[in-house]
């Protein structure tokens, strides 16, 4: 009870300083892709620093991160930001990355008061709780830029593969790789690699003016959204309406173009494709079959369940339907532990919240 007591008082104490109690120092492991060197993880890491023309191995500053040591497999980062200043370590392998608060500290002793409470002296830094901001957002473009360059390679390898006449198309950034032409070039020129600032996905044009659809969870939390066409072309889009709970997202772009038509209804058992970029593998395809409708309860939304391969990156691609061409519903998520057990928002709750005929 004495210790409860004690702990009532600290919590207490924390709350009248104005300061969140948080687990220090922050630190956090990053896995690397398998197949990049060094130099690529070095680079991924540079460029979440840089400019991305800039080289890794230089001295480099964007904005207020700048580059104070590179030794072997070792980075030392400075974040400064008007009166705040932020240091990191950055170790680097094959086996991952590893990113560390090496200290932090107030410039303006008046502003003491929007520290995060640390360790006590000779047991850690204080850590700001703007620097925590700052190393999450390293954090999270580090391992961005990760996928990017496996990506690349993964892109460089798929390009000699295509005998046949091929379209140039790619990641912002990225080398450029090969997609075949096939007879599902009329739908795959209505779907797009969607890029933002934290993830990437997929989304598919639902009107000839423009207007795609994709998953709410893709564009979540987003600054900036682009779309890849299949030309290689990259616009910006613009979201112009959400529904987290049925994780569907409207945006808005300049692209006019070949549309896909949605369905009402689908059909157990029938043939269906599943459009998408895999992994960020932009304008894939897998062939399944519908396996069931699912009604989620007291929500009024159904899903359409297929044994069409969805994995991360497929989330906002059309799911077709092979008869008639028609979309039957957008690849949304797949059980991870289960092979074959994957679902689609269904074309008729699309068609709700688009709100609009297609024309």
């Amino acid at each position: 009870m004495r210790c409860a007591g004690y702990l009532v008082v600290a919590a207490l104490l924390a709350v009248l300083s104005g300061c969140a109690v948080r687990q220090l120092p922050p630190t956090t492991a990053i896995s690397v892709p398998t197949g990049l060197s060094d130099d690529d993880i070095l680079g991924a890491i540079a460029m979440a620093l840089s400019d991305p023309a800039a080289s890794p191995k230089a001295r480099v500053t964007q904005g207020s991160w700048v580059l104070e040591s590179n030794e072997p497999h070792l980075i030392r980062a400075g974040y400064r930001h008007q009166t705040r200043y932020l240091r990191v370590g950055i170790m680097y392998a094959a086996s991952g990355v590893k990113l560390s608060i090496l200290g932090s500290e107030n410039l303006k002793q008046e502003e003491a008061g929007d520290a995060v409470p640390g360790k006590s002296k000779g047991r850690g830094p204080t850590i700001h709780k703007h620097a925590i901001v700052w190393f999450r957002n390293l954090e999270r473009q580090i391992t961005f830029n990760l996928s990017a360059a496996a990506l690349e390679k993964s892109s460089q390898q798929l390009s000699a593969l295509s005998p046949k006449k091929a379209t140039t198309v790619g990641l912002p950034g990225q080398a450029a790789f090969a997609v075949a032409n096939s007879e599902l070039d009329p739908f795959l020129a209505a779907i797009a690699l969607v890029s933002t600032n934290n993830s990437i996905g997929s989304a598919f044009r639902v009107t000839a003016n423009g207007l795609f659809v994709t998953n709410e969870h893709v564009v979540a939390g987003a600054t900036a959204v682009s779309l890849t066409l299949r030309t290689g072309e990259i616009v910006r889009a613009t979201v112009i309406r959400t529904d987290k709970a049925g994780d569907i997202a409207l945006l808005r772009t300049d692209s006019n173009g070949p549309f896909l038509k949605l369905r009402g209804e689908a059909v157990v058992a029938e043939d269906v494709w599943a459009l998408g970029a895999p992994q960020g593998l932009s304008f894939s395809v897998s062939k399944g079959v519908v396996s069931a409708i699912r009604q989620e309860k007291g929500a009024g939304r159904s899903y359409i369940q297929t044994d069409a391969a969805v994995n991360p990156g497929s989330s906002g691609g059309p799911l077709i339907a092979i008869k008639d061409g028609r979309v039957l519903g957008m690849n949304t998520f797949g059980y991870r532990n289960s092979e074959g057990l994957n679902f689609a928002v269904s074309a008729g709750d699309l068609n709700k919240f688009v709100g609009s005929p297609q024309q």
